[in-house]
């Protein structure tokens, strides 16, 4: 496989290469440092409130802290995930690449997918459920080598 386009990711941060058949070039890198924050740094901890109204009685304040409707941690991940693929899909639009080979662990691999357009899904033609954002971009090649043939 020559001219492919190669994304590495995982829920913080992500590397996008131009497979030219002997070697990765770097084309874009993306971080996402808030996928990496606990929640309590995500969301604010103060006390939240609410009005209420029973009948017969004036409106009442109830105050405590409410939890959020998904987890913080979670939805930065997912946020991460769109982010991604709408940078795709501007370069699959733009006719930057023709064919995509995506490497992520399992779990953000799914949320990439989740959030594809057709057009992006189809250019979609290795999957590598892998986490391999840690490897040194000159070792990358060598890992990838068998899912570039």
């Amino acid at each position: 496989m020559k001219d492919a386009w190669v994304l590495v990711a995982n829920g913080s941060e992500a590397r996008l290469f131009h497979h030219t058949g002997k070697s990765l070039e770097l084309v874009e890198q993306f971080l996402h440092p808030d996928s990496r924050r606990k929640d309590q740094e995500i969301t604010s901890d103060h006390a939240s409130h609410r009005e209420t109204r029973t009948e017969g009685t004036a409106s009442q304040r109830v105050y405590g802290s409410f939890p959020e409707p998904t987890d913080p941690h979670d939805f930065e991940i997912d946020r991460f995930a769109r982010e991604l693929d709408e940078k795709l899909e501007q370069h699959r639009a733009q006719n930057d690449f023709r064919e995509l080979v995506l490497v992520a662990p399992p779990h953000f691999h799914g949320l990439v997918k989740k959030h594809m357009s057709g057009p992006l899904e189809k250019c979609v033609i290795r999957e590598v459920s892998k986490d391999y954002t840690s490897v040194r971009e000159r070792d990358l090649l060598e890992q990838l080598t068998p899912h570039l043939q």
